[in-house]
């Protein structure tokens, strides 16, 4: 059974949350920061890489704020990668 849109995106959510973690141990431990900066980095890319999936290859979402970047969730008129959710409200 295929993976509903959403879900996938709510797993992006939560590898976000991962780097969020990631990132305040680097802080906490600056003599071993690299590796989990490093992870950090693939886990991003990772997360990008599903939102990116979703955006290109799945049917519409509704509800999505159309004004927000899809990759990174901010304003879309800031955001220099500028992954639109228009076409998906």
């Amino acid at each position: 059974m295929p993976m509903h849109p959403s879900a996938i995106l709510h797993e992006a959510q939560q590898l976000y949350k991962v780097i969020d973690r990631l990132d305040l141990l680097a802080g906490q431990y600056p003599l071993v920061a690299e590796a989990p900066i490093t992870i950090s980095g693939s886990v991003h890319n990772t997360a990008t890489l599903l939102e990116v999936v979703v955006a290109t290859k799945m049917g519409p979402l509704s509800g999505l704020d159309s004004s927000k970047c899809l990759i990174c969730s901010s304003p879309s008129s800031s955001c220099a990668l500028g992954f639109r959710r228009a076409s998906y409200s």
